[in-house]
């Protein structure tokens, strides 16, 4: 089980921890989300590999990506809350600010999958 890695400070976000608690895969809201994402990426992933995911909570579409295509996805997140309670430990995990924009990382993932951030980021634009 791959352990937590730490690449940037742990921050207070603004989602509510209480989400870790209530959101399961069988949730509506996170079965719904994936299978439109399925359909918008078809069949493989394979040739996109490899995967992150940035803002990946408890890890629920690292697991909907494994039982759906068989891969592991890198998940980065700045609560360490989330990434403690993940149902994918077998996941790398890591905590990370996208602004600190590691060289390391500079075009390391064929596909990067950003779910329900938006709205956490102040200044979109």
């Amino acid at each position: 089980m791959p352990e937590i890695v730490n690449l940037s400070q742990s921050q207070k976000v603004s989602m509510a921890d209480a989400w870790f608690d209530v959101a399961t895969l069988e949730h509506f809201w996170v079965r719904r989300r994936f299978e439109v994402f399925r359909k918008l990426l078809g069949k493989d992933c394979h040739s996109m590999l490899p995967v992150g995911e940035v803002g990946c909570g408890h890890g629920l579409v690292q697991a909907q990506m494994k039982r759906a295509y068989g891969v592991n996805v890198d998940g980065f997140e700045l609560n360490e809350y989330a990434l403690a309670k993940s149902v994918a430990t077998e996941h790398p995990r890591f905590i990370y600010d996208i602004h600190d924009r590691r060289p390391e990382l500079e075009n390391k993932y064929g596909l990067i999958i950003l779910f329900d951030v938006i709205e956490h980021i102040d200044e979109e634009d």
